[in-house]
């Protein structure tokens, strides 16, 4: 049996990381197969027209110079991580969101956005 795993504000950076890089990367290789071989439970929110567009909002952005983890908070039962990430192709920080949920036996994907 799998340890629950409870995000608070001490442990969410260590808890999202992993995750956030795999998102991530994801959209850096163009490859939703590859977002969905870690998360295959996001299958139906995740749409091939919704991971096209995104990757190429993404691609318009360039490349990733840094991301920086910025807070942790709990809307509508879901954690919320929030990174600043500076692109190549754009002088804004963009913030990236995660939304995490920690009620089952491990932290599922609940969704992810980002905006300036």
């Amino acid at each position: 049996m799998t340890a629950q795993l409870k995000i608070c504000d001490e442990n969410a950076e260590h808890i999202g990381r992993p995750i956030f890089d795999k998102i991530i990367r994801s959209f850096q290789n163009s490859d939703r197969e590859e977002l969905l071989q870690y998360f295959p439970y996001l299958h139906e929110w995740m749409t091939v027209e919704i991971f096209d567009e995104a990757v190429e909002v993404q691609n318009r952005l360039g490349k990733l110079l840094s991301s920086k983890y910025s807070s942790h908070s709990i809307e509508n039962d879901n954690h919320v991580l929030v990174w600043k990430v500076n692109y190549e192709n754009d002088e804004n920080t963009v913030h990236w969101k995660l939304f995490l949920i920690d009620n089952q036996n491990e932290v599922l994907v609940n969704g992810f956005a980002f905006d300036r």
